[in-house]
């Protein structure tokens, strides 16, 4: 399903899209390492909008990557790449969840 479509940013081969705040909930059920698909695509005014690669990855490898290039996957080829600027969580801790210590 679908979460979140950015704005289109045309003839630009490396694009910097706008900050946006997505709910937790929506993008993984509250669990963090649930596995997320990140999809870039080319515009194209025909509307064959051209996937430009993938990522499959977790809220908490975003956070733990912050500002490093993450690879963009295309038919299991490394096809570009996206760095994830600013990754925070809101009314909680940015940090990775650690699995509860045994009692």
């Amino acid at each position: 399903q679908v979460v979140h479509r950015s704005e289109v940013i045309k003839d630009d081969l490396n694009p910097k899209w706008k900050a946006v705040s997505l709910s937790l909930n929506d993008i993984c059920g509250d669990n963090k390492d649930q596995q997320v698909r990140i999809t870039v695509k080319d515009w194209e005014k025909s509307g064959q909008h051209e996937s430009m690669g993938t990522i499959e990855t977790s809220v908490n490898d975003i956070i733990n990557r912050k500002g490093k290039s993450c690879a963009l996957k295309k038919k299991g080829k490394d096809f570009g790449s996206i760095t994830v600027l600013l990754a925070t969580i809101e009314g909680g801790t940015s940090s990775p969840s650690a699995p509860p210590s045994p009692a």
